[in-house]
C-alpha cells in the first residue's frame, strides 16, 4: 500500500497545529514588539500596525487550519477508498477461489462416481466394506487437495456414511444442495457452515449406476486455504465471523477446540469468530461490536495487537442463500498514518516559517509606511505654522499692501529689465555663433579646395615626373642594347646603377601617390574577411622554401576597405620576409580581442630592430639597411601607420636583437557587432 497524506484529529493533529500556531503567534508578537520599539512617532498619531497586522495573523493561522483539514480529509478518503477497493477485490478473488474449488470439487466427484469398485461396495450396501474401501481415497483426496469432507447419501436423503466422521449416520441432511441436485438432475454446489462454525465449499453430485439413481456423493473443502490466499494475494488480514443464531455454542466451543483455535463465545455481542489470519498469537482479531451491523461501504478502525487497521466486511451467504456471517477485511494504515504524520509536521513547520517570514516582511511594510505617515504627519504640522506665520505676517502687512505692492512692482521691473538685457545678449551670442559657424564652413571649404588641389598637384607632378623618369630607364636600356660590346665594364656597372635609380625614384612617387590617397573618403568600408586576405597574400608574396608564414589564430571579419587592410597586411609581411637576413626563418601572424579592440601581431625571427631605430622606421623614406642592398622605398611601415591610425588604432614594435620583431596594431570593433557576410573574393 503506498504512503498516502494522513493525519487525523484523534491522532495527534490537533495538538501539532496548536503549537505551530503557538509559534508563529510568537514570532508575530516579537515582530510588532520590535517594530513598536524602532519606530517613534508623535503620541498623536494612531498605531497603524496592530490594527493591519492583527487580520493578517488570523487569516495566516485561518489558512493552516484550512490547509491541514484539508489535507486529512483527502487523506482519509485516499485510505477510505484504498480499503474499499482491497474488500471490492477479495470478494471478487474470493468468488473466483469459490468457483475454482467447485470445479475441483466437481472433477474429483466424477472420478469417484466411476469407480467400479466403489459401485460395487455401494450396491453391496456394507457400510464397513465402504469404509474400509473409501478411507484411503479420502485420505489422499485430503493430503492433495484439501478435501475435508466425504458423504454418501441415500436417494432419501438419509447420510449412508461420513467417511470423515463415521461415527455420525442415518441422519436426514435437509440441504439445498441436495434439493438443488435432486430436483435439477445434476451437480449442485454452495457455502456450508458447518456444527463446529466452520464454513466449507461443498458439492453435491447425483450417482447413477446403469442409468439409475443409487444415491448422491457430497465432497467438501473448509475455506481455509483460501482465507490464507486472500492475505497473500491482497496483504490483508481476514476474520471470519458467525451469527450466532446459527450456531450452537457448545457444538462451536468443542469445534474450535478441536481444530486447535481459541473460543471466545463472549468477545462480539452477535457474531462469533470462526477463523482469522492473524496467527495463534492474537487472541482478540477484532473488537469492533458492532461489526455484524456493517456493510462493504461502512468501514471502522481498529487496533489489534499494536497495530492500525481499517476495513469492512463482506456478508457470508450459505448455499440456501441465507446470510450466517460475514469476512472481515482488514487492511494495515498504520504505517501510512505515521508516514504522513511526520509529513504533515514538517509542512506545518514550513508553513510557520513562511507565515512568520510573511509576517515580518509585513511588519516591515507597515512599518515603512508608518514611518512615510510620520513623515507626513510632521511635514504637516510644519505646513500649519508656517501658514500660521504668513497668516500673522499678513495681518501685519495688511495696514501697508499698497506699499508692499509697489515695492513688489519695483522688483518685476528690475527683473524684467535684467531679462531682457540677458535675451539681448543672448541673441548678440547666437548671431555671432552663426557668423562664427559660416566662417568655420567657409575655412573648411577653404583647406578641402586647397587639399584637393595638393592631390591635384601631387598627381600631376607626379605624372610630370614619372615621364622622364621613364625616359631615362628606357634610354638605359637602348644605351645597353646598342653599346653593349662598345662600353667598359665600369661604363655598364654606371649604367645598371642610373637605371636602378630611375626605377627607385618612380617607385617613390607611387608610394607618394598612396600616402596621399589614404586620407581619401572612407565611405567604401565592408565587410573585410581578413583570414582569407592574408593567405592570398602569403600565396602572393611566395615566400622562399626555409622561410615558414603561420596563421595562428582564426582572423575576424573587420568593417574596412579592403586595399588599405591589403596594404597593411602585405607591407608588414614582405617587410618580414625581406630583412629575415637569414636563409631560414619563420613569420607568424596572429589576432586576439580586447574588450572594443582587435589585437594584430606579425612577428618575425628576422635580425632584431634597435630601440633607437623604433621611431625611425616609421618615418618618410627610411630604411635601415643601405637602398643598394636591399630594394626598398622607405615608405611601407608610413603607409601601414598612417592607415592603421585612420581606422582609430595605434601600432608599435617590439624588438629583440638577434631574436626578431614583433609588429603590434589594433582595429576598433564596432559598436554594435552584427554577423556580417565576408566580401566575396575571386580566386584569381
Amino acid at each position: 500500500m503506498k504512503v498516502q497524506v494522513f493525519l487525523s484529529t484523534k491522532h495527534g493533529g490537533v495538538s501539532l497545529f496548536t503549537d505551530d500556531a503557538r509559534l508563529l503567534i510568537d514570532g508575530a508578537t516579537m515582530v510588532l514588539r520590535r517594530n513598536r520599539r524602532s519606530c517613534r512617532k508623535p503620541a498623536d498619531l494612531e498605531e497603524v500596525r496592530l490594527p493591519v497586522l492583527r487580520p493578517i495573523v488570523l487569516v495566516i493561522l485561518a489558512l493552516l487550519a484550512v490547509f491541514t483539514g484539508c489535507i486529512v480529509w483527502l487523506q482519509e478518503r485516499r485510505i477510505d477508498d484504498h480499503v474499499r477497493d482491497r474488500i471490492g477485490r477479495v470478494k471478487a478473488l474470493f468468488r473466483e477461489c469459490l468457483l475454482e474449488d467447485s470445479r475441483l470439487l466437481r472433477g474429483l466427484a466424477d472420478s469417484l462416481r466411476r469407480d467400479g469398485e466403489l459401485q460395487r461396495r455401494w450396491r453391496s450396501g456394507d457400510r464397513d466394506a465402504l469404509q474400509k474401501y473409501a478411507q484411503p481415497l479420502f485420505e489422499e483426496l485430503h493430503s492433495r487437495c484439501q478435501i475435508t469432507h466425504l458423504y454418501f447419501h441415500r436417494t432419501d436423503r438419509t447420510c449412508f456414511l461420513r467417511v470423515h466422521d463415521p461415527q455420525h449416520q442415518d441422519d436426514r441432511m435437509d440441504r439445498a444442495m441436495l434439493e438443488r441436485a435432486e430436483w435439477g438432475e445434476g451437480s449442485s454446489w454452495g457455502l456450508e457452515l458447518g456444527p463446529g462454525g466452520v464454513f466449507a465449499v461443498h458439492l453435491v453430485q447425483p450417482w447413477r449406476i446403469d442409468g439409475e439413481l443409487a444415491g448422491y456423493l457430497e465432497l467438501g473443502e473448509e475455506i481455509d486455504h483460501i482465507l490464507a490466499r486472500l492475505k497473500h494475494v491482497l496483504d490483508v488480514e481476514l476474520v471470519v465471523a458467525v451469527d450466532k443464531p446459527f450456531l450452537d455454542r457448545p457444538a462451536w466451543e468443542q469445534g474450535m477446540k478441536r481444530l486447535g483455535r481459541g473460543a471466545d463465545w463472549d468477545l462480539l455481542p452477535h457474531v462469533a469468530v470462526s477463523a482469522h489470519t492473524f496467527g495463534p498469537a492474537v487472541s482478540r482479531p477484532i473488537t469492533c461490536p458492532t461489526v455484524s451491523q456493517l456493510g462493504a461501504k461502512v468501514l471502522f478502525d481498529e487496533m489489534i495487537d499494536g497495530r492500525r487497521f481499517r476495513g469492512g466486511s463482506i456478508v457470508l451467504s450459505d448455499a440456501a442463500d441465507r446470510p450466517v456471517g460475514r469476512i472481515v477485511v482488514l487492511c494495515d494504515i498504520g504505517a501510512e498514518k505515521a508516514s504522513m504524520r511526520q509529513l504533515l509536521i514538517m509542512l506545518l513547520d514550513l508553513s510557520a516559517v513562511v507565515a512568520l517570514a510573511m509576517i515580518v516582511l509585513f511588519g516591515r511594510f507597515v512599518r515603512d509606511i508608518e514611518r512615510r505617515l510620520t513623515a507626513l504627519y510632521t511635514d504637516l504640522r510644519t505646513q500649519i505654522e508656517k501658514r500660521k506665520s504668513v497668516e500673522e505676517e499678513l495681518r501685519q502687512h495688511r495696514d501697508n499692501l499698497e506699499d508692499l505692492v509697489c515695492q513688489r512692482t519695483l522688483e518685476l521691473e528690475t527683473t524684467n529689465r535684467h531679462l531682457s538685457k540677458e535675451i539681448t545678449d543672448r541673441l548678440a551670442a547666437e548671431r555671432s555663433l552663426h557668423d562664427l559657424n559660416e566662417e568655420l564652413r567657409r575655412t573648411v571649404g577653404r583647406l578641402d579646395a586647397a587639399n584637393n588641389d595638393l592631390k591635384g598637384f601631387l598627381r600631376v607632378a607626379a605624372h610630370d615626373l614619372k615621364a622622364p623618369i621613364r625616359a631615362v630607364g628606357t634610354l638605359v636600356d637602348w644605351i645597353r642594347d646598342d653599346c653593349q660590346d662598345r662600353i667598359s665594364a665600369s661604363s655598364q656597372t654606371n649604367l645598371d646603377l642610373l637605371g636602378n635609380r630611375a626605377a627607385r625614384l618612380s617607385r617613390h612617387m607611387d608610394r607618394i601617390l598612396e600616402y596621399a590617397d589614404i586620407a581619401a573618403d572612407n565611405s567604401r568600408a565592408r565587410p573585410v574577411d581578413l583570414h582569407g586576405l592574408v593567405h592570398e597574400i602569403i600565396a602572393e608574396i611566395d615566400p622562399p622554401p626555409g622561410i615558414d608564414m603561420v596563421v595562428e589564430d582564426e582572423l575576424p571579419v573587420v568593417l574596412a576597405d579592403r586595399t588599405r587592410m591589403t596594404q597593411v597586411f602585405e607591407n608588414l609581411l614582405r617587410n618580414a620576409v625581406r630583412y629575415m637576413g637569414k636563409p631560414t626563418g619563420s613569420v607568424r601572424v596572429g589576432c586576439v580581442r580586447e574588450d572594443d579592440l582587435w589585437r594584430f601581431h606579425v612577428s618575425d625571427t628576422g635580425p632584431g630592430i634597435e630601440e633607437r631605430f623604433f621611431s625611425k622606421i616609421f618615418a618618410m623614406f627610411q630604411t635601415l639597411s643601405p637602398r643598394d642592398e636591399v630594394e626598398a622605398t622607405g615608405m611601407g611601415l608610413t603607409i601601414v601607420k598612417r592607415i592603421v591610425e585612420l581606422y582609430g588604432g595605434v601600432i608599435s614594435v617590439q624588438s629583440v636583437v638577434g631574436q626578431g620583431t614583433t609588429f603590434t596594431f589594433t582595429l576598433r570593433v564596432p559598436a554594435a557587432e552584427a554577423p556580417v557576410v565576408p566580401e566575396l573574393v575571386s580566386a584569381s
